[in-house]
């Protein structure tokens, strides 16, 4: 029998759901599943992407300043200075302009 099933013949609630461990909604195994997840330290998507692209950014920053400062350096020379892989020096490259 699915829990669903036995959710609607015995007409649990929602707030007799949270107390249970196994007879739960979906939405419920969620919710809990997204709980544990902020106690553990993970960030919600939208502030990870925030604090993703102030790195890309400061990234950018970086590889435009080696630019002018050593404008001989191969892509392997920026990638080696900025500590970064090669492909992403292209990458960079290709947001700068």
């Amino acid at each position: 029998m699915k829990n669903a099933t036995v959710i609607e013949k015995l007409n649990i609630t929602e707030a007799e759901m949270k107390a249970m461990r196994t007879i739960i909604t979906g939405e419920e195994s969620y919710s809990r599943k997204v709980q544990k997840r902020r106690e553990a330290g993970i960030k919600e998507r939208q502030e990870y992407l925030a604090e993703q692209k102030e790195q890309t950014e400061d990234k950018l920053w970086q590889l435009q300043q080696a630019i002018e400062r050593y404008p001989a350096y191969t892509n392997r020379q920026l990638a080696e200075h900025l500590n970064i892989s090669i492909p992403y020096v292209k990458k960079l490259k290709q947001k700068l302009k």
